[in-house]
């Protein structure tokens, strides 16, 4: 773990994702590694979960266009995009931001 003066801007934190893990623990921005989990170490219930998760987002390739659309204008203002948002509304997580 890396800590930092500040976290770089959201297209550089973009950028890397899935290589590196930018995140704010007490206060201090730091970075590390993105984390890596090997499927073998995982629990019986942590595989069911990454299924589930798995099966929301590729169902998200099979809702009509209109609504695809009406989700992207939904998070227009927002950092999450429209499939961020269906899956979040998937899984019951789903609220207003601040």
């Amino acid at each position: 773990m890396a800590s930092l003066e500040s976290l770089p801007s959201l297209e550089i934190i973009q950028g890397y994702k899935g290589v590196i893990d930018y995140f704010v623990t007490r206060g201090i921005p730091c970075a590390r590694r993105w984390p890596r989990y090997s499927k073998s170490r995982m629990s019986a219930s942590s595989l069911q979960a990454a299924a589930l998760f798995g099966q929301i987002v590729q169902a998200y390739a099979l809702l009509p266009a209109n609504v695809k659309q009406e989700l992207s204008l939904e998070a227009a203002d927002q950092p999450r995009s429209g499939r961020d948002i269906w899956v979040s509304g998937v899984l019951g997580h789903l609220h207003e931001r601040s």
